[in-house]
């Protein structure tokens, strides 16, 4: 049976769409979440719809599907053959028909946001209308994302990307139709015109061929913070169906040479399978809480400073939130509300009569020196009966995301000598600190608690 959503006049299929820059693993999760929910997976690449060019394309291998079901992948013979968002929005709602038939949930995956926007947002196609939707929008921070990005272009040239380009290449063909418009054709067209010259000494060949794959990382970094841009514009439309992902801390790590897979697993496929188990099981009527909010996004006008002020604006609003309903639940602790379930003896759900549900006992966790953190404790966050957005701020503080100052200087948001408490005590404002060990802030969690 399909995935539903029922009001009281009308039955939705159940849409998943995963967004997200180049490079910041959509395709990673599409495929962990198709492993774990039964699904299949729409490709909103534009250039990925054309057949070979894998390595450029950066297209998913057969081996790596995992036995899942692609649609719109690999599917235009005609290297030239001009691939239209009305092309894009006749297939997508052609394998929508076909997956639900199969009972499955369709994820749609890609970066070409114009091509979903027309999708989502076309008069005739009515796709909001007819179908319930949620986004996952996988967020990595510029700094960190370009210097992936450089990382794994040197990666496609040492996998053969020079040599899978050079059986595309024609002189003086129009590299701006068909599959000759992925970054890495144009680029590499000066190179190859002069590869076979006698008379051209081979170190201005490879000079050339250096300054040509230079200029690919140079334009995929374009691409990136262009596709940011459109990704930002899309979520003023759509509000509360969007669910941020930052996977910055990820990156870095693997960016350092470590091991970047339990972090993944914590910061970015947990939290996502949470919030794909609660878009299939709550109806249209009940998704009350907040998901995304567009009020939280101060919007400036300029590329990555847009991107960082948006960050830094959303996670202070956040971070207002988590203290608020802290401090609050800590204040009425006395007052006796009902407990729903208890985490560790320390940490655990209260039930609100007036507000819902908030986390109590964050100041005894973090206060238990003799009691490691352990990570398990994290499933029991994800409480059904707990608004996801709560859930959510009690995640970020407990394993330290919420936006402190040392956290926004790792994320590139603050300078780097701009990490000191603003209470004036000369220390570094960390997690720790501003909750337990600062004299004007710490001191007010432990009198609260008194």
């Amino acid at each position: 049976m399909a995935f539903t959503t029922s009001t009281l006049a009308e039955k939705k299929n159940k849409v998943l769409f995963i967004l997200g820059a180049t490079g910041t693993g959509k395709t990673k999760l599409s495929i962990n979440l198709s492993t774990y929910y039964p699904a299949e997976i729409i490709n909103s690449d534009k250039i990925q719809v054309y057949k070979g060019l894998d390595i450029v394309t950066n297209k998913v291998l057969e081996s790596e599907r995992c036995s899942i079901p692609h649609h719109i992948l690999g599917i235009i013979d005609d290297p030239e053959y001009d691939f239209t968002m009305n092309d894009f929005c006749k297939h997508v709602l052609e394998s929508l028909d076909l997956i639900i038939g199969n009972g499955h949930l369709p994820i749609i995956v890609g970066g070409s946001n114009s091509y979903l926007r027309k999708l989502v947002e076309d008069p005739t196609i009515a796709f909001l209308s007819k179908y319930d939707c949620c986004f996952i929008w996988v967020d990595v921070s510029l700094p960190t994302l370009f210097k992936y990005v450089g990382k794994r272009v040197d990666e496609m040239v040492e996998g053969g990307m020079v040599d899978e380009i050079r059986e595309y290449f024609v002189p003086g063909a129009d590299n701006t139709k068909g599959i000759r418009r992925a970054i890495g054709v144009p680029e590499l067209d000066s190179f190859f015109a002069i590869e076979k010259k006698s008379g051209i000494d081979d170190a201005i060949k490879e000079m050339i061929l250096k300054k040509a794959i230079e200029e690919t990382k140079q334009n995929t970094c374009i691409l990136a913070k262009n596709q940011l841009s459109k990704i930002q514009n899309m979520t003023h439309m759509l509000e509360s169906m969007v669910y941020k992902i930052d996977s910055t801390e990820v990156f870095e790590a693997l960016l350092r040479g470590e091991d970047y897979k339990h972090l993944h697993q914590e910061i970015v496929i947990k939290p996502s399978k949470e919030i794909v188990k609660r878009f299939l099981e709550e109806t249209t009527d009940e998704f009350g809480y907040e998901k995304y909010s567009n009020d939280n996004v101060k919007h400036a006008s300029n590329g990555e400073e847009s991107a960082l002020l948006e960050d830094e604006v959303t996670e202070l609003h956040e971070l207002s939130t988590s203290l608020h309903s802290i401090a609050r639940v800590l204040y009425e602790f006395a007052e006796g509300e009902d407990e729903l379930d208890h985490i560790h003896g320390k940490w655990k759900w209260l039930r609100y009569a007036i507000h819902g549900y908030f986390g109590c006992g964050e100041y005894q966790f973090l206060t238990a020196a003799d009691e490691p953190l352990d990570r398990g404790f994290v499933d029991d966050i994800w409480h059904k009966q707990v608004p996801l957005k709560v859930s959510l701020n009690e995640w970020r503080l407990l394993l330290n995301r919420i936006p402190t100052k040392d956290n926004m200087v790792r994320r590139h948001v603050l300078q780097p000598d701009d990490d000191m408490c603003m209470g004036g005590c000369g220390s570094m404002d960390t997690t720790y600190h501003l909750f337990l060990g600062c004299d004007t802030f710490g001191s007010v969690w432990s009198l609260v608690w008194q």
